[in-house]
């Protein structure tokens, strides 16, 4: 049985928030990382347990047979040099002002090693992981595995815990702790507490346009030729 969360974000979206969260390098590890520390020669992981988790009371656990969807992400490299190119290219004033990288060049300058992310394909095999995916920026590596599996390379136990409103979501019992020395910046897919909302709102009442019995003509899209963005 497999089974992808309801709202589990994609490796897409896990890029930019290893970007936004990466404020350290890879390398060593016995780096300084504001997400992780090494205790009991374990890489604990921080950053999983939200207090709307926490506060949630507990009913039970996951099947050990069930298998999630995880993405498990990287820190980015040179972050402090990577910040200053951002400003840059969007800074009319500045020797860099849109002078993009193309892909190839930020793998080179940013991206986590071969070296890191071969060691993470490496765990993750060992640990019973299937990948399902990798990426050229290095960032994230896509995994699947039964619940089991991941309760054991992870020292976590998988609980379900119950929200306010009655429904059941899945989180970790800790913070997933791993016997790696790369460093991980966050494992995403391990709970889905977070109920998804749509961000589309309805401006005009629709019970307006069949009183009046206007026609609705769809608007022009902000994309080009008037084509339809995810924003609109």
């Amino acid at each position: 049985m497999l089974f992808t969360p309801p709202i589990s974000r994609s490796a897409a979206a896990a890029v930019p928030r290893a970007f936004a969260l990466a404020g350290f390098t890879s390398g060593s590890a016995n780096a300084a990382l504001p997400y992780a520390q090494v205790a009991s020669g374990l890489q604990v992981v921080g950053g999983h347990l939200r207090p709307d988790i926490v506060r949630a009371p507990v009913v039970g656990t996951l099947p050990p047979s069930l298998r999630l969807h995880l993405s498990i992400g990287l820190p980015l490299r040179n972050y402090g040099a990577l910040r200053t190119l951002a400003a840059g290219v969007s800074n009319p004033r500045s020797a860099h002002y849109r002078r993009y990288l193309t892909p190839a060049q930020f793998a080179a300058r940013f991206s986590p090693t071969q070296r890191d992310y071969a060691s993470v394909l490496t765990f993750a095999q060992a640990s019973g992981f299937t990948v399902t995916r990798t990426y050229g920026h290095r960032a994230v590596v896509s995994v699947e595995a039964p619940v089991g599996a991941i309760q054991q390379a992870f020292h976590i136990t998988m609980q379900t815990r119950r929200r306010a409103d009655g429904s059941v979501f899945y989180a970790p019992s800790r913070e997933p702790a791993l016997a790696l020395s790369t460093p991980i910046l966050h494992i995403d897919g391990l709970d889905n507490e977070r109920v998804p909302k749509p961000t589309i709102s309805s401006r005009v009442p629709v019970n307006s346009y069949r009183s009046s019995r206007r026609r609705v003509e769809p608007d022009c899209g902000s994309g080009p030729s008037c084509t339809f963005a995810g924003a609109d």
